[in-house]
């Protein structure tokens, strides 16, 4: 498969980013990290952001109440490895700004993570709008 930068990741160090320049270079979706409401108030159980910590928390055990949760893995690496608790994630972060896979640049972004979406772009697209299932295989 062909890398690409369909799906990015943005915190407080990108600053203000035009994100029509950044559709331009091929971004199709903008993940902006930060805190995701309450099941209770959304409909949708909050997605959970982690890589080795979750990982060495869970061993190869399952959490039921977890498993409800969208997995954002993140794991700088050629390969995604899923905890047990998963089927599938539903986001890879592949590379964070300097660790992992290229490529990294996204002209008038700069350096960013990069991120999959285990998906189509129409899923994609589904998943942003929301609501979604736990996962998207």
């Amino acid at each position: 498969m062909a890398e690409s930068n369909a799906v990015i990741d943005l915190s407080h160090h990108n600053g203000d980013i035009d994100l029509q320049a950044a559709k331009g270079d091929g971004v199709l979706g903008v993940i902006q990290k930060a805190t995701q409401g309450l099941t209770e108030a959304t409909g949708r159980w909050p997605g959970i952001y982690r890589g080795s910590l979750l990982k060495r928390l869970l061993g190869t055990s399952s959490d039921p109440e977890l498993a409800n949760c969208r997995l954002w893995l993140s794991q700088y690496a050629p390969t995604a490895v899923v905890p047990v608790n998963w089927p599938s994630g539903t986001i890879w972060q592949s590379t964070d700004r300097a660790q992992g896979p290229g490529p990294c640049q996204v002209a008038v972004v700069g350096r960013s993570g990069r991120d999959k979406f285990n998906g189509t772009v129409t899923e994609l697209t589904a998943f942003r709008q929301g609501p979604s299932p736990a996962n998207v295989t």
